[in-house]
C-alpha cells in the first residue's frame, strides 16, 4: 500500500471542506505523510496565510518539530481571531514546561488579555466570543509565570 505524503501545493490551494478534510487526514496519520516536508518552509508561511491555513500550518509545525513550535506559537496567544489563539494555546500547553525557553515565557508573560471574534460564515460578521484571559491563566500557572 502506498503512504500518500503531504503536498504542500495541493494544502495550499485547497479552502472549505476539502482543506479540512486533507489537512486532518494529514494531521491524524502523522509522521508518515510528513516525511521530507521542511518545518522552515512551513513555518515561512504563517504570516501570509489566512486564518484556515493558518491554523493548519501551526498544528503541521508541531506535528515536525515541537521542540521549536512554541516561539512561532506564542505570539498567536495575542491574535483576536479566535481559533488561532485556541490553537496557540493548546499547542503551547501541550508542551514540556522544560522545553520553553525564556524569550517564550516572556511573550505569554506580556501578553496581553484582548477580546476573540469568529467571523460567521453566514451572516460575514465578525462576532466577540470571549477573551483570551483564561489561555494566558493556564499557560501562566503551567509555567509558574507570575501575573
Amino acid at each position: 500500500m502506498t503512504v500518500e505524503v503531504f503536498d504542500l501545493t495541493k494544502f495550499q490551494s485547497m479552502n472549505g471542506t476539502p482543506l479540512d478534510e486533507y489537512a486532518s487526514r494529514i494531521l491524524a496519520q502523522g509522521s508518515e505523510m510528513l516525511i521530507g516536508v521542511d518545518y522552515d518552509e512551513i513555518a515561512s508561511l504563517l504570516p501570509n496565510a489566512d486564518e484556515f491555513h493558518s491554523v493548519y500550518l501551526l498544528e503541521l509545525c508541531a506535528k515536525l518539530d515541537p521542540n521549536r513550535v512554541a516561539a512561532i506559537a506564542a505570539p498567536y496567544l495575542g491574535s483576536r481571531i479566535a481559533s488561532l489563539c485556541c490553537t496557540a494555546s493548546r499547542i503551547l500547553g501541550s508542551l514540556e514546561p522544560q522545553g520553553i525557553s525564556a524569550e517564550v515565557r516572556l511573550v505569554i508573560k506580556e501578553c496581553p488579555v484582548i477580546d476573540l471574534y469568529w467571523d460567521d460564515p453566514t451572516s460575514g460578521e465578525s462576532r466577540q466570543i470571549g477573551t483570551n484571559e483564561v489561555f494566558i491563566s493556564e499557560l501562566r500557572g503551567k509555567l509558574g509565570i507570575a501575573s
